[in-house]
């Protein structure tokens, strides 16, 4: 079993900017998983519903180190059974998540346009490159959020009420019929919220 040091040995040159704060530019981890398929194993990590990290049971609270493995990590569903992986130049490793490895703790809008800010402060808006789909989770129709590659952030409680708000609002007149779907837009991009 691998510790955590271990992982981070090939990366931390690479990845880590001044005083240990992680780089600004994402790791190029679309390139790193061809170069890793042969070096394939497994690593006691856990993310949980809530996306929390945990190592060997215990939580990982170094903020930094969650997100410098956030950085390198990969989902691959080409199987059918969907698979997560920390990326390194070397190597692939397996973890376990429970639903989505991040969960959108915050949403704004910005010149017409959504954003949502993930519970490890990655911050994308809403369109074509980072889509929101709905999904079933403990079930309830959920919005889910691209974040990158195939890695997805289900909405927060917070969120999901903010948006059927803004989509209830954006109904307009005094009809109370609530449609079967409510929808917001993110200037072009319409998204689905809620469904009945």
């Amino acid at each position: 079993m691998k510790n955590l040091e271990e992982i981070l040995a090939p990366i931390n040159k690479e990845m880590m900017a001044n005083n240990g704060a992680v780089a600004k530019k994402p790791p190029p981890v679309d390139r790193w998983v061809l170069q890793s398929q042969a070096h394939c194993g497994e690593i006691n990590i856990y993310i949980d519903a809530r996306g929390k990290w945990f190592h060997e049971g215990d939580p990982i609270n170094r903020q930094p180190l969650v997100k410098l493995f956030a950085s390198i990590l990969w989902h691959d569903n080409s199987t059918g059974i969907s698979q997560y992986f920390l990326i390194t130049p070397a190597e692939k490793l397996q973890i376990k998540v429970d639903d989505t490895p991040f969960i959108a703790v915050l949403s704004d809008v910005l010149d017409s346009q959504w954003q949502v800010i993930t519970n490890l402060d990655e911050k994308v808006v809403i369109g074509e490159q980072h889509p929101v789909e709905l999904r079933m989770y403990k079930g309830q129709w959920l919005p889910y959020v691209r974040i990158r590659y195939d890695l997805w952030a289900r909405v927060s409680r917070t969120v999901y009420e903010q948006w059927i708000n803004a989509a209830l609002d954006g109904q307009g007149g005094d009809d109370e019929t609530v449609p079967a779907t409510l929808t917001l837009a993110s200037r072009d991009y319409l998204f689905d919220v809620a469904t009945a």
